[in-house]
């Protein structure tokens, strides 16, 4: 069971724009009982009839107590579906499901999301410990990272010798149980100035953005006051040069063409970025990483540096302002560039259906045996999105691609790419029950690995 998977938030999108605004909704999918139980329409409605009267009945039906965060639900209905082929685009190997739809008022809607989100994942949590999944997932999790020590063990000691190949293992633990590559990192925050001027006598830059229709570009959108639509909204941070900076200030900004409050405006909040660190630097060490990020605001000053073009992303990540180098020209530095993971936070993509986007500097080989070709630099770029329990793994499954990892099945894997790939396996189900959110597991720690120890310096390795 999963809240908010990838194909019903695709289905949300489509639906949420032929609703009567200001009411929204939510949705989620829950399978009560996997297809290899589905026997018959009769167990099938038992399954269902027991979920509903154990955990949702009693939750909506007394939504409308004044106690109840849930209390703002304008109305809410259930679906059923019994057989694979009822629910459209849902994987076949999926059994008897619940589909819960939330109605609500936009205002309210964040609050009964994150609430009956909270609910369904407590559900998880309640069923890995009964079933004994948490305490299998943490006994396997143990076995894979000494599994995966001496993978490394055996990658270093065909590719070098002598007092660098113990100077390599030292470094990176693998006599001993604290193994780990420590790696310092960047993250750049960017942001535009309302007074910043490419020439001395002209407009301001961010006048000139929002002017050209070629941009496409909404100062209001830009700074949080409006939204393309419910599940399309992020938390930029505006910060006055002289106290807040209202939805009127920017009228007048823009209507005066750059007078009035002067102001910056951030992609996203300093405190929403770490929060994107904090879940990378968790997840990497599934990988065998040590991340240690470093934030550092970066201003942009052109409409590309703010809309970016992610089928062209080595080119915003060599542009000076992020300060990246390729290969070519530089195949030193950008060598070099491997042992220094960046992940840049942007305000949007040109196909803002994309959360994030990566380039990797070497060729790598996918778990299926397709190429993952070079990029030609590396580094992560994203923006933010709520809610946060769907995207929060945005940056992490970037960096994953730059150490050569490709797209797989399965909502229960931080590689899933529900756009080509599709959202379960037959491994779904048992990996969220052992561990409740999506993994990296061990077969991409190995790839993770090959791509290193094939690609990074010697003196990364080493910790020089």
């Amino acid at each position: 069971m999963r809240t908010f998977l990838g194909r019903a938030v695709a289905l949300v999108r489509r639906l949420s724009g032929l609703l009567v605004k200001p009411i929204w909704f939510a949705q989620w999918k829950l399978e009560v009982l996997p297809l290899g139980q589905l026997t018959s329409q009769t167990l099938c409605e038992d399954a269902q009839n027991k979920f509903l009267r154990a955990h949702l009945g009693p939750v909506l039906t007394s939504s409308t107590a004044p106690a109840s965060p849930l209390h703002r639900l304008t109305s809410f209905h259930f679906m059923r579906y019994c057989r694979p082929d009822d629910l459209e685009n849902w994987s076949h190997r999926t059994g008897a499901v619940f589909v819960v739809r939330l109605f609500a008022s936009r205002r309210y809607m964040d609050k009964i999301v994150k609430h009956f989100a909270g609910l369904v994942a407590g559900w998880r949590v309640t069923g890995g410990a009964i079933t004994l999944g948490d305490a299998i997932g943490f006994y396997i999790d143990r076995v894979n990272k000494w599994r995966l020590r001496d993978y490394v063990r055996d990658l270093v000691e065909a590719k070098y010798d002598g007092d660098l190949r113990q100077q390599i293992e030292d470094n990176l633990g693998l006599g001993w149980t604290d193994f780990a590559l420590r790696l310092k990192c960047s993250a750049l925050r960017t942001f535009v100035r309302s007074d910043s001027r490419s020439t001395r006598a002209g407009v301001p830059d961010l006048i000139e953005m929002v002017q050209d229709p070629a941009n496409g570009l909404d100062l209001k959108r830009m700074a949080g006051f409006s939204v393309e639509s419910f599940w399309n909204r992020f938390r930029p941070e505006l910060k006055g040069d002289s106290g807040d900076i209202s939805e009127s200030d920017l009228d007048d900004y823009l209507n005066s063409g750059g007078q009035g409050k002067q102001f910056s405006l951030f992609c996203m909040s300093q405190g929403t970025f770490q929060d994107k660190l904090d879940e990378a630097t968790k997840k990497a060490t599934e990988l065998g990483l040590k991340l240690d990020w470093t934030m550092d605001d970066r201003q942009v000053t052109r409409a590309d540096q703010v809309v970016v073009n992610e089928s062209a992303l080595p080119s915003f990540l060599v542009d000076p302002v992020i300060g990246r180098h390729g290969d070519p020209p530089d195949p030193v530095a950008a060598t070099a560039e491997l042992c220094t993971p960046l992940g840049v936070g942007i305000f949007f993509f040109k196909d803002n259906s994309f959360n994030g986007f990566s380039a990797h500097l070497r060729s790598a080989t996918c778990l299926d045996g397709t190429a993952f070709v070079s990029g030609g630099a590396t580094g992560a770029a994203l923006h933010d999105r709520i809610p946060d329990w769907i995207w929060r793994w945005v940056l992490v499954h970037e960096l994953g691609h730059t150490f050569g990892l490709c797209h797989v099945d399965g909502i229960d894997r931080i590689m899933v790419s529900t756009n080509d790939h599709g959202s379960f396996t037959w491994g779904t189900i048992p990996g969220y029950w052992m561990h409740g959110e999506p993994v990296f597991v061990l077969d991409e720690a190995k790839k993770a690995w090959d791509y290193i120890v094939a690609n990074f310096s010697s003196t990364c390795l080493a910790g020089k």
